[in-house]
C-alpha cells in the first residue's frame, strides 16, 4: 500500500538578485505570470522495521507551465535515517537505522519550478524490535571473540570433533589470503586460537569445509570451495598448525560441497571420507584417499568423478543425499553407497508458496531415531513471507508437511542439530535420547529463531512453538558445541566479525 498527499502552493518564495545572494528586506509577490507546481507525496510505508529501508516519491508532480523541476529532501536533522547525498529525486530510498525505541520522523520536500518552490512534509515510524528475549533454554551472552575487522569470518561446516570442543573459522588477513583458526575451549570460554595459513587468495564467497582428511589423522584436514571461482581447495593436516596440498579442482557452476563417508568396499563396508559437491547441473564426489582427491571410479551409483544428471536444486542438497527440485516443489533423495538414504518415504511434493525460494535444507533424528526433514524458504524483500516447513512421517506412515510461518527478515541459513546431553551414551555408542534444536539466522534482525522437536510413544514427533534469542544484527551462521566437560551444549553465532557464545540452561 501507498500512502500520499497532495498540495498546491499558495505561498511562493522568490528571491531577488545582486549582492551576492542578500535577501530582500520584505517577500517578493509570486510571478503573476508562473503557476507554482503541484506537489504531491507518497511513501512506500509509513511504518518500517529498523535498519530497514522506505521510499518516498515525489514523481507525481506536476507543473502547469511545463517547466522543469527540481526536487529537494530534508529529514531535518534526524539520526535514524538518512539518503544519499547525490539522490536528486524526485524519488528517494531512505535507510533506517537501529533504534532504541520507536522513532517518529518527518521528511520535507520541496519541489521548485525555477521560479517557485513548494514544500510539504509526510512523517513515519521507524519501529524498534522487542529485545526481550523469549527462550526458555539459551541464556545471554556469556563469552565473545573478536576474530575479525572485515567481515569475512566464516564458520566451518563442521559442527563439532574429536571430544566435541574443536571450532574453526576461515578468515581472511590483510593480505588478503585465506587463514583458519582453530578454536578449542575451557569452561565455556575461547582459548586463543591456532592460525593455519592457507596460502590461497581469497575470493568474496569462501567456504570452509573441515573433517579428517583418512581415518588415520588425528587433526581435520580442510577443504575450501569458492562459488565465485568455481574452484575447490584441499589441504592435509601435517601437525596442529600446518597443511599441505591436498589437490585443487574446477567445477563450472559449483555452489555446494560437504564431506560423506563414501563406501568403497561394499563387502568389507571400507569407508574413506569424501568430498561431495553440487553444481548447477550435477552432483560430484571425489574420493579422499588421505593426501588429495582422486577422481578415480567409486561404488554403486558413481562413475568417475560425476554423480546424477537428474533435475533439481543441488546447490542445497542436504545431508545424505536429500535434494529439492523447485520446478516440481518435489523432494527426493540420490542413492550413494556409503551415505545412509533417508527412511522418509519419498520422493514428495513439498507445499511451497509462490515466490519463496530454498535456503537451507537440513535433517534430524529425535528421540528413538524417529527421522524429519526440515527445509527453510525464503523470500526476497524483509517483510515476505519467509517458511520452515518441516516433513516426517506419521503413524499412519504417510509423510505429513508442518508450516511454521517465521517473523519477518531474511533468513539466510539454518542449523539441524541432533545431540544426546548423555556423554557415555554418545562415547559407548549406546541408543541415545537424542535432542533437536533448529536455529534459523536471520541477519536483518537481532534474533536467531529456534525450534526443538519432541518425541513421545504417545504422541510421536512434534515441535515446540518458535523461540527466539537477542544475538544482535548480522548474523549468518551458528553452531551447537559442547564447550565444557559438562554436559551442557553451548550456541555459537558468527556475524562475520564476532563470534558470541550462549549456553544452553537446561
Amino acid at each position: 500500500m501507498r500512502y500520499s498527499v497532495s498540495l498546491i502552493a499558495f505561498l511562493l518564495v522568490a528571491c531577488s538578485g545582486g549582492g551576492g545572494g542578500t535577501v530582500a528586506d520584505s517577500p517578493a509577490l509570486p510571478d503573476s505570470s508562473n503557476t507554482a507546481p503541484s506537489l504531491s507525496i507518497s511513501a512506500s510505508a509509513l511504518s518500517v522495521d529498523e535498519r530497514q529501508s522506505l521510499q518516498i516519491d515525489a514523481s507525481a508532480t506536476s507543473d502547469p507551465d511545463g517547466d522543469q523541476l527540481t526536487y529537494d529532501l530534508s529529514l531535518n536533522g534526524s539520526a535514524f535515517a538518512s539518503v544519499s547525498a547525490l539522490a536528486e529525486g524526485p524519488v528517494w530510498t531512505l535507510d533506517t537505522t537501529q533504534v532504541d525505541a520507536d522513532e517518529a520522523i518527518t521528511a520535507t520536500i520541496t519541489v521548485s519550478d525555477g521560479t517557485n518552490e513548494v514544500a510539504d512534509e509526510i512523517s513515519f515510524t521507524v519501529r524498534a524490535f522487542d529485545r526481550t528475549p523469549l527462550s526458555t533454554v539459551w541464556a545471554p551472552t556469556t563469552a565473545a571473540y573478536q576474530v575479525s575487522d572485515n567481515g569475512s569470518a566464516k564458520l566451518s561446516e563442521n559442527r563439532f570433533y574429536d571430544g566435541y570442543l574443536i571450532l574453526h573459522v576461515l578468515t581472511k588477513s590483510p593480505a588478503n589470503t585465506l587463514s583458519v583458526l582453530e578454536f578449542s575451549f575451557f569452561n565455556s570460554l575461547f582459548r586463543d586460537p591456532i592460525e593455519i595459513a592457507l596460502n590461497l587468495p581469497a575470493s568474496s564467497r569462501d567456504t570452509l569445509l573441515a573433517d579428517r582428511t583418512s581415518y588415520a589423522t588425528t587433526r581435520p584436514g580442510f577443504a575450501v570451495f569458492s562459488t565465485e571461482t568455481n574452484s575447490l581447495n584441499t589441504y592435509k593436516r601435517e601437525n596442529q598448525d600446518t597443511v599441505s596440498d591436498g589437490g585443487q579442482l574446477s567445477i563450472p557452476g559449483l555452489c555446494s560441497a560437504g564431506w560423506a563417508d563414501i563406501t568403497v568396499d561394499p563387502d568389507s563396508i571400507t569407508e574413506s571420507a569424501s568430498l561431495v559437491a553440487g553444481s548447477d547441473s550435477a552432483l560430484w564426489a571425489f574420493l579422499n584417499d588421505g593426501a588429495e582427491i582422486s577422481t578415480r571410479a567409486l561404488s554403486g551409483t558413481f562413475s568417475m568423478s560425476t554423480v546424477l544428471f537428474p533435475t533439481g536444486d543441488f546447490c542445497h542438497p542436504g545431508p545424505r543425499g536429500i535434494y529439492y527440485n523447485p520446478s516440481t516443489r518435489e523432494l527426493n533423495a540420490y542413492p550413494v553407497d556409503g551415505i545412509s538414504i533417508s527412511e522418509l518415504p519419498l520422493p514428495a511434493f513439498v507445499s511451497v508458496p509462490l515466490g519463496l525460494s530454498l535456503v537451507d535444507i537440513g535433517s534430524g533424528q529425535a528421540q528413538n531415531r524417529a527421522e524429519f526433514i526440515a527445509m527453510l524458504f525464503a523470500g526476497d524483500a524483509h517483510d515476505d513471507a519467509h517458511q520452515l516447513s518441516i516433513l516426517y512421517q506419521a503413524s499412519t506412515g504417510l509423510l505429513e508437511q508442518l508450516d511454521i510461518p517465521l517473523p519477518a527478515g531474511v533468513p539466510t541459513s539454518m542449523l539441524v542439530e541432533s545431540f544426546d546431553t548423555d556423554h557415555d551414551e554418545v562415547d559407548f555408542g549406546i541408543s541415545a535420547n537424542l535432542d533437536d534444536d533448529i536455529i534459523i539466522a536471520v541477519p536483518d534482525t537481532p534474533y536467531v529463531y529456534v525450534i526443538r522437536s519432541e518425541y513421545s510413544a504417545e504422541a510421536g514427533l512434534s515441535f515446540a512453538p518458535i523461540e527466539y534469542l537477542e544475538t544482535g544484527f548480522d548474523v549468518q551462521e551458528a553452531s551447537l558445541f559442547y564447550t565444557d566437560g559438562t554436559e551442557r551444549l553451548s550456541l555459537i553465532t558468527n556475524d562475520g566479525w564476532t563470534l558470541r557464545l550462549f549456553e544452553n540452561t537446561l
